[in-house]
């Protein structure tokens, strides 16, 4: 069920789809006073996860669906996405060793750490051959 403060869009696996989920999210967060800054990391970090579910979480060349629920309460925004990929917990990828120079690091893991880094909480869980991933960015607290 969805209030006036959240929306839910679905997209096919294609890269091309991300482009639908960033006109949303930032419609979505101008029509809810989200501030810009806040919308820009939360995209960023959403890009990340589902271009990673787009790349590996799908064994065959069959279209799926990946559904993105976008809430905003007024002190947080929430998104919850949801795949029927492969099971995977981005919490459980270790964090790459940015200290080394980036021919030296094993491939992968940025992405993930990126999206760890500009939201306050990342939850997984999977169930009934569905991943669900949520991400949490909390207003700025003002002085």
């Amino acid at each position: 069920m969805t209030t006036p403060n959240d929306i839910q869009i679905t997209i096919q696996n294609k890269i091309s789809e991300i482009t639908l989920l960033h006109e949303c999210l930032t419609a979505f967060g101008q029509q809810h006073g989200v501030p810009n800054l806040m919308i820009k990391e939360v995209m960023c970090a959403l890009e990340e996860i589902v271009a990673n579910i787009i790349h590996y979480a799908y064994d065959d060349t069959a279209e799926h669906q990946i559904a993105v629920a976008i809430d905003f309460n007024g002190r947080a925004l929430k998104l919850a996405i949801t795949d029927d990929g492969k099971p995977f917990n981005p919490l459980d990828f270790p964090t790459p060793d940015v200290s080394q120079c980036f021919t030296e690091r094993e491939d992968g893991g940025l992405g993930i750490h990126l999206a760890r880094n500009l939201v306050d909480l990342i939850q997984y869980c999977a169930a009934q051959g569905q991943n669900r991933l949520t991400l949490v960015k909390n207003l700025p607290v003002k002085d």
